[in-house]
């Protein structure tokens, strides 16, 4: 059974892997993005390219982003997750030796 789910189950892996790193990577752009905001505000430091009221929008529009993408990620790969595991389940089922049925 490993063998022929054995692909399946590496896409399962590689998608909660890429989760976690869009997760983090996405975390990471958008506390920046806000810490940026932060300290041009704390410090008086004035923006270069951006005002500030851009930045403080990109970084919550990043960290809403990351996660929405990460629930996409975790989601497709619980459901190949739930098609194996009704596969499975189905296979097994079907391989069961039946009983005699009962005559009233």
């Amino acid at each position: 059974m490993e063998a022929r789910c054995g692909r399946l189950r590496l896409v399962v892996t590689a998608l909660r892997i890429l989760a976690w790193l869009v997760l983090a990577i996405g975390m990471l752009v958008g506390l920046f993005a806000l810490a940026g905001v932060a300290a041009s505000a704390v410090f008086g430091v004035p923006a270069l390219l951006v005002p500030a009221r851009v930045t403080l929008l990109g970084g919550l529009l990043s960290l809403i982003a990351a996660l929405l993408c990460v629930a996409v990620l975790v989601g497709a790969a619980e459901l190949i997750r739930l098609l194996l595991a009704i596969e499975t389940h189905t296979r097994r089922l079907a391989q069961r030796p039946e009983a005699p049925a009962d005559e009233p």
